[in-house]
């Protein structure tokens, strides 16, 4: 599930929301690149997840958006299309 170009690191659970009544888990994603560590989201719904490693090497930011997801009960479905219009701010 993994699709990240580094070494995986730790996948830590965030939160959860329910969505149709079950929960949606949300997760932070850290693996090491090069020299840097860097982070993404992983969301799971049911049988259905996402995982979108390596947005950034801002931890903060990606909580932010992981906050985000939660709030709006983003599914995996739709993760990558939040990301992309979340990268573009």
């Amino acid at each position: 599930e993994y699709e990240g170009g580094g070494s995986l690191v730790t996948i830590d659970f965030i939160a959860s929301t329910d969505y149709w009544g079950s929960p949606i888990y949300y997760y932070l994603c850290t693996s090491y690149s090069g020299e840097a560590l860097q982070y993404g989201v992983k969301i799971c719904w049911r049988e259905e997840k996402a995982c979108i490693p390596e947005i950034t090497a801002r931890k903060g930011e990606v909580l932010q958006l992981l906050d985000l997801l939660r709030r709006g009960a983003v599914p995996p479905s739709a993760l990558r299309d939040i990301v992309e219009d979340w990268l573009e701010r």
